[in-house]
């Protein structure tokens, strides 16, 4: 074109430019070239929607690793990455929102993705490694029973690994042919060995420890090798099956007092004030359950601490019975006390 019908078109086309040096042009022109084929357009947008991708796959991540809801993503994340780059980073977030996809679903997803590809990567290592087992069956809400299965490994490393297996639900019964079945299924559905199993550590349930219709008198019959042990998770109780017949009455006596205060929500709530009024470091009790026997350090941790208060609180209360009591046990809390710490470390 003329240098003449250049200048026409500039002036009639595009008036708002036409007094911008010459430096603006060259800098449009330079622009236009490094993006100028269809191909380096396409490849610059791939680079941005890929890094979004990845983005939101390490939040998805985070959000599994958190244990929130999916919807965290499009409620509270969005809104706090949209506020910090327009307050913070003074751009616009639009560009950047369009290549983060947080809904619950693509959540999900993502999640689902990243747990089959994890499962994926330990099937493979154990069908060529040798491992160690640990088995924990629980009954959650509405009676379901649940199967959850622990491996420990070596990687090339040396390092050991410690990750869950697989989670299976028990249908009927949870007796030890049912748990066997459970893993056994498990195990050549994903074409790993049973003799990769060199050691299983289970509780101390019959269905698990018995020797010809426990779990691992069945395993022993498929792996005869195979070292089993008590899991270390479960030797507390252990523990609380022995203690003498005096520690025994002491801790019962304990559980009572703190009964009388925590079951009435009048004592609960003047218990609390008179704490606060001591400068306790707690101002609450823990109940005593005695199907969780870690509960039963806790729960002494809190009684030690306040002991003086509890027995100035049944004194005010004229409780003379629980008062006198625990002034003839305080020596036999204290060491129960100082002994469920150490038996937890």
């Amino acid at each position: 074109m003329k240098p003449s019908q250049l200048r026409e078109h500039l002036v009639k086309m595009h008036p708002n430019n036409e007094s911008k040096p010459i430096e603006y042009f060259q800098d449009l022109y330079q622009r236009f070239t490094s993006h100028s084929t269809i191909t380096a357009l396409f490849k610059h947008q791939n680079s941005s929607n890929q890094d979004g991708l990845t983005a939101a796959y390490h939040i998805s991540q985070l959000i599994a690793n958190c244990g929130k809801s999916h919807n965290i993503g499009e409620r509270l994340i969005i809104p706090s990455i949209r506020n910090f780059i327009s307050t913070v980073m003074h751009q616009d977030p639009s560009k950047v929102m369009k290549t983060l996809p947080l809904s619950d679903t693509s959540v999900s997803r993502r999640i689902d993705e990243m747990a089959a590809n994890v499962e994926d990567k330990l099937v493979v290592i154990l069908r060529n490694t040798l491992f160690s087992i640990q088995l924990d069956e629980s009954t959650i809400v509405d009676s379901n029973a649940i199967l959850m299965a622990y491996v420990w490994y070596f990687d090339e490393d040396t390092i050991l690994q410690e990750e869950m297996l697989f989670t299976s639900n028990l249908i009927t019964d949870t007796k030890g042919l049912s748990i066997f079945t459970a893993v056994k299924l498990h195990l050549e559905k994903n074409d790993i060995p049973m003799h990769n199993i060199v050691a299983c550590a289970t509780d101390g349930a019959p269905s698990m420890m018995g020797r010809y219709c426990g779990f691992v008198g069945f395993l022993k019959e498929e792996v005869s090798n195979v070292l089993y042990i008590y899991c270390v998770i479960h030797r507390q109780h252990l523990v609380g099956k022995h203690l003498s017949t005096r520690l025994h009455e002491s801790l019962h006596a304990i559980i009572m007092a703190i009964n009388k205060i925590k079951l009435n929500a009048k004592n609960d709530r003047m218990f609390r004030q008179l704490c606060q009024d001591n400068n306790e470091q707690f101002i609450r009790l823990l109940l005593y359950t005695e199907v969780r026997w870690l509960s039963q350090g806790t729960c002494l941790t809190c009684f030690a601490e306040l002991y003086d208060s509890i027995v100035q609180f049944l004194e005010s209360e004229h409780e003379i019975g629980p008062c006198t009591q625990l002034k003839a046990i305080k020596h036999d809390a204290f060491y129960l006390h100082g002994f469920l710490k150490n038996s937890m470390k």
